[in-house]
């Protein structure tokens, strides 16, 4: 019966007072009502942690677990490790979701058997208003690498862990890069390396709303300069041990995240002088290895006219690069 299927929904909390209510109660509506909610509170220093207390007094399938600020990642895998569903899904506290996002998802899995079902999502503004709509044809993948170009070169497989459903058993020796940011697109490689069906629905079920926490929205910190170099050479290792013919798209992320985390290392407050001259020069060097190795590849070809140019005049120099990237931004 598939009432008696339970499905484990992690929920990290940080500072999201604004919104978590609103999120929890998107969950606790389902209309597949057999869930574990685990709200991991990452060290909130708003009422953030008051409220879960409030709404687990409210709903006995609400597990509330306080922790010390360690980020999103190492909440998540917190979940994963109280998790007991047959199933695994992911809410971010300042998200929301459809009434019937996991039944009908749950639904495909189990019709289909999918080990992971991705339900399409709404972009929206902090009081609701949509601004972008993203689904996909019903698609299914039955090999890793199928899937995994769908993730990274066609973009129709979402970067996301919380707009999918997940069989448990993916889990059980997997976990995201503790101490980095862009920990989804990680572990999303590994998760579609040992699913033997993958599948995208038409539906749309999850809203994204454009909040203040976002990542890429800031304030930059550390972190984000160390996840700019942690994050392509793990795709690139990555795609050296399971999938060779994507090694270039490794290359590439090494060049586009030097970009961005030279960018970054302009905005973060206070940070040292020494610090940020020493993450410069790792950006620049990271950054001129591999956009000479990038430009004998097939895949550099297939790159735009925009990131080719933008590519060549970080190449010749940073601060002019820095100049245009924000003057375009304005």
């Amino acid at each position: 019966m598939r009432e008696k299927i339970k499905i484990s929904v992690i929920i990290p909390v940080y500072n999201a007072e604004l919104y978590l209510e609103k999120c929890v109660n998107s969950v606790t509506t389902q209309t597949h009502r057999n869930l574990e909610i685990i709200l991991i509170n990452d060290g909130s220093t708003d009422n953030s942690g008051l409220i879960c207390n409030q709404l687990a007094s409210q709903d006995e399938r609400i597990n509330v677990v306080h922790t010390e600020n360690r980020g999103q990642a190492s909440a998540r895998n917190k979940g994963i490790d109280l998790a007991t569903g047959d199933y695994i899904g992911f809410v971010d506290s300042d998200d929301y979701i459809s009434h019937d996002m996991y039944e009908t998802m749950l639904e495909k899995s189990l019709t289909e058997n999918a080990d992971i079902v991705q339900i399409g999502h709404y972009v929206v503004s902090p009081n609701g208003e949509k601004i972008n709509t993203e689904k996909r044809g019903e698609t299914e993948y039955i090999s890793y690498k199928d899937s995994i170009r769908a993730n990274v070169i066609e973009k129709l497989i979402v970067s996301s862990i919380c707009d999918k459903l997940f069989r448990s058993s993916l889990w059980t020796n997997i976990r995201m890069a503790d101490g980095y940011y862009y920990e989804d697109g990680m572990v999303l490689l590994n998760l579609l390396r040992i699913s033997k069906r993958v599948l995208l629905i038409e539906n749309v079920g999850y809203y994204y709303v454009l909040s203040t926490n976002s990542t890429q929205r800031g304030p930059y910190t550390i972190k984000h300069l160390k996840s700019c170099l942690y994050e392509p050479k793990y795709y690139y290792e990555f795609f050296k041990n399971y999938y060779k013919e994507l090694t270039d798209y490794g290359i590439a992320l090494y060049c586009f995240r030097a970009m961005r985390g030279y960018r970054f290392a302009q905005s973060i407050a206070n940070l040292d002088e020494n610090k940020k001259e020493d993450y410069e020069a790792q950006f620049k060097e990271k950054f001129i290895t591999n956009y000479l190795l990038l430009k004998k590849t097939h895949f550099f070809k297939g790159l735009s006219i925009y990131q080719k140019t933008a590519l060549y005049i970080f190449s010749k120099s940073p601060k002019i690069y820095l100049s245009l990237f924000s003057a375009i931004k304005k």
